[in-house]
């Protein structure tokens, strides 16, 4: 929750630090949707399509609770659901690279 008569700092820097993690990583997903062969449809290909998707939908919603916290000067009203859906959307991506072969699918 926001103290009264100001931001608090510690939402707007989790807000700010999921933004931009969002951001890089739908970067780097569609980067490696692009890399994946062009003349088949793999699934890995359409794996890191849809990853992309979720990360700007990601990546929009916290940017605008971000906007919204610091315009409101208060966190309590937003839904905590969005920084679960983060982090679970993180670590799945994370476990795919860590699970991914190296070079492009044939």
């Amino acid at each position: 929750m926001g103290h009264p008569g100001g931001h608090n700092y510690f939402d707007i820097l989790r807000l700010l630090i999921a933004f931009i993690l969002t951001a890089t990583m739908g970067v780097h997903s569609y980067y490696r949707h692009t890399q994946e062969s062009i003349k088949a449809v793999s699934m890995r290909k359409l794996i890191y399509w849809l990853y992309s998707l979720a990360f700007l939908i990601a990546c929009v919603t916290n940017f605008v609770l971000l906007a919204l916290t610091i315009a409101t000067k208060s966190y309590g009203e937003m839904p905590p659901h969005v920084g679960a859906f983060t982090i679970l959307l993180v670590f799945s991506y994370l476990a795919l690279l860590a699970g991914a072969r190296k070079g492009p699918y044939k």
